[in-house]
């Protein structure tokens, strides 16, 4: 009957015969083990480390089983799932760099003989990991290190550079030595802030030292600047006509001319200046907060009444006889009625809604400010 197995041997000077591979009666190939447990089985300590010939090497060295494969343009091992097609996976390496990753997508990953690491790329040359590609739901911890080569942002996760915000911030090349880079907490900005007519918004509290919104006329700039406001105060101006009232003594059957108008919050047109002036303000119980400041557009004098309860101030007003009299005079004085109105002008300011916020002492506020000496 046919043998079981098949058998390779070696001579040596002495006759000695050594087994050095056989095939089993089940196909097994067995290369230095009488025993092969897989198709094919590579056992023995021999092992050069060094080959001179382009080859695939196995074996065992120090009790480490080894595999090389040598090439003198590089060694490649592909993986595949189906008969009859292409390698999906492969591995190669060459005198630099080993590289893995799906052969439809160029190479995953790759390793030079730096140590370096790259991901996207087949010659990460540049850092000890470079990626080609987006980064998504991930953690990078840099350490004292820095991420170099971020691309311009798209979206509002994206990471960026301190070039790209530079140039947003400052307009200038990058080159510059104007030192300018993004702000965060705590820190201070030398030089001048140009947001190129954007604004400023969800500032809690500004500290400046001059506001001064500045006009070019004709070529010619101008400053107009902001006054200062002792307190959180609001303020509204205006003209009203005081409109003729004739009051008749049923005593003497003497006549009496008055002027008079009435602000009205209650009713005052939507959006108007007097009508927002009373939705920010804090005019008290019974307004006692809003003051009044009238000028009168004529020669006489002017007052007014604070009606709380009907959410109004009533403007009074008497127009001299003598256009020459002294507004202060006494009320013993002639007034004329000669005229269908009067104008007057008015200032109103009270405390802002939430004027107890924002005290004029701020003995913890850390801010420097302007600093000046107390008058005696």
């Amino acid at each position: 009957r046919p043998p079981s197995r098949l058998q390779f041997f070696t001579n040596t000077a002495n006759s000695t015969q050594t087994e050095r591979m056989r095939i089993d009666a089940s196909g097994k190939v067995g290369i230095g083990t009488t025993g092969p447990e897989s198709a094919l089985t590579v056992a023995g300590t021999g092992w050069d480390h060094d080959p001179s010939v382009q080859s695939v090497q196995m074996g065992v060295s120090s009790n480490v089983a080894r595999m090389n494969l040598f090439g003198t343009s590089g060694s490649m091992i592909d993986f595949t799932d189906a008969a009859g097609e292409d390698a999906d996976w492969r591995m190669t390496t060459d005198s630099s760099t080993w590289r893995i990753g799906a052969t439809t997508a160029q190479y995953g990953l790759a390793i030079n003989t730096s140590g370096n690491v790259g991901i996207g790329t087949t010659n990460p040359i540049t850092a000890k990991l470079v990626v080609s590609g987006n980064v998504s739901g991930a953690s990078i911890d840099a350490g004292s290190q820095r991420i170099i080569n971020v691309a311009p942002p798209v979206g509002n996760a994206d990471a960026t550079t301190k070039q790209y915000v530079d140039q947003l911030l400052t307009s200038v090349p990058v080159a510059s030595s104007s030192g300018a880079y993004l702000l965060k907490a705590g820190d201070s900005m030398l030089g001048n802030l140009n947001l190129s007519g954007y604004n400023i918004s969800g500032v809690n509290k500004l500290f400046v030292t001059t506001i001064d919104p500045l006009y070019e006329i004709n070529g010619s700039k101008y400053a107009t600047y902001v006054p200062n406001s002792i307190g959180q105060i609001s303020q509204v101006y205006g003209k009203i006509n005081l409109s003729k009232n004739e009051y008749k003594n049923e005593d003497d059957h003497s006549h009496t001319y008055t002027y008079s108008a009435v602000i009205d919050f209650t009713n005052s047109e939507h959006g108007s200046n007097l009508w927002l002036f009373w939705q920010t303000i804090s005019e008290g119980d019974r307004m006692q907060n809003i003051t009044a400041n009238l000028t009168p557009e004529f020669n006489g004098r002017v007052w007014y009444e604070l009606r709380p309860a009907q959410k109004q101030i009533a403007i009074f007003g008497q127009k001299y006889e003598n256009e020459h009299e002294n507004k202060s005079s006494s009320y013993s004085s002639s007034f004329s009625n000669d005229m269908k109105s009067l104008t007057i002008s008015y200032h109103l300011s009270a405390p802002r809604h939430d004027s107890y916020n924002w005290p004029n002492a701020v003995p913890h506020e850390t801010e420097k400010g302007i600093i000046l000496k107390a008058k005696n």
